[in-house]
């Protein structure tokens, strides 16, 4: 059991460093969503909140689904807090969707993926 346990503690680390997910501050989620108008969806969160952890994985998934099309990041609640305050975010996760660089959407809480793509598929249809 113990074998198993380090075993799938180790798989889920290596796809975490392999995320297609990056993590950035509020002062460059400026310079690479605003800036840029960028079409984004950035998934605001701490290291412990069990609710983000379940949403890594639906993601890390629809991040490389949409690769090149819709930039993926994140960004921990607990050490930005000017950005949470900017943005009104009230719990976690939140998740919140950029158009051309311009909050349009977000969603509050554990979310179904398919809630989420549908959000995403907005961001790239016009």
């Amino acid at each position: 059991m113990i074998g198993t346990a380090i075993g799938k503690g180790l798989r889920q680390t290596s796809i975490i460093m392999n995320t297609p997910i990056q993590k950035i501050s509020s002062d460059q989620l400026i310079d690479k969503i605003v800036i840029t108008n960028a079409d984004a969806l950035v998934k605001i969160s701490t290291a412990f909140n069990g609710a983000g952890q379940m949403l890594c994985h639906t993601l890390q998934d629809l991040a490389r689904q949409y690769s090149g099309k819709v930039d993926f990041f994140s960004v921990d609640y607990e050490a930005d807090s000017a950005l949470s305050a900017t943005y009104r975010v009230e719990s976690v996760p939140t998740l919140l969707f950029f158009k051309q660089g311009t909050l349009v959407d977000r969603l509050s809480g554990l979310t179904h993926r398919t809630v989420i793509t549908q959000k995403i598929h907005q961001l790239v249809t016009v």
